[in-house]
């Protein structure tokens, strides 16, 4: 059986095979010393993180030799619009903010606190840029977590919560989700309610 990518393909292989395949090299990506051999795929639990991007984002931003934290913010931090100091060039908060962002897509950890400092995107203080470095500080001690999938029960649960009145400047909850299929995270989701909360 003929392969031509390692990603998905392979993934998706695994799903319906029970018996072994081997896969040739694929062009551009043969290895100088064993131009003939071929890879074994081996049944695994599909992985999906940005260890990479994390890291270079830790480099960009100067925080690849920071102290790493185990937690992501202050017990109890609320920020506001009125919190610190405005930043004299915000330009580098909202740059790192916006990677931040990529990165939840394999990090529904990140997901509340990366939100939580996008609300002060038009707008951020010293106050807003220490929780920002708070996150890549975790993000540091993390750097390689991400979604893991792996089989188990045909189930699917969904979680939610919410803050009531979080947001200290406009007076709305911040409720977030996630879902479960048996024990895999398939979906999550933390935002701001439109309505205030009371």
């Amino acid at each position: 059986m003929a392969c031509s990518s390692i990603g998905y393909s392979k993934r998706r292989l695994h799903a319906f095979l029970s018996e072994d395949v081997y896969m040739k090299q694929s062009a551009g990506f043969v290895d100088s010393q064993y131009p003939n051999h071929v890879f074994k795929l081996q049944r695994f639990h599909v992985a999906f993180d940005a260890k990479k991007y994390a890291s270079d984002l830790l480099t960009r931003t100067g925080f690849v030799d920071c102290k790493p934290i185990s937690t992501l913010c202050i017990s109890g931090q609320k920020l506001s619009l009125h919190c610190g100091e405005p930043l004299l060039d915000p330009s580098e908060y909202r740059q790192v903010v916006s990677a931040l962002q990529y990165l939840t897509l394999t990090r529904p950890d990140l997901s509340f606190n990366v939100n939580q400092v996008c609300q002060f995107m038009h707008s951020p203080t010293k106050v807003h840029w220490q929780a920002v470095k708070c996150i890549l500080q975790y993000s540091k001690a993390t750097y390689d977590h991400g979604l893991r999938y792996q089989p188990g029960k045909l189930e699917l649960n969904a979680y939610f919560d919410a803050n009531y009145t979080r947001d200290l400047d406009t007076r709305h909850s911040i409720g977030g989700f996630c879902v479960y299929f048996g024990f895999n995270l398939i979906s999550w989701r933390s935002k701001k309610q439109k309505t205030v909360g009371t």
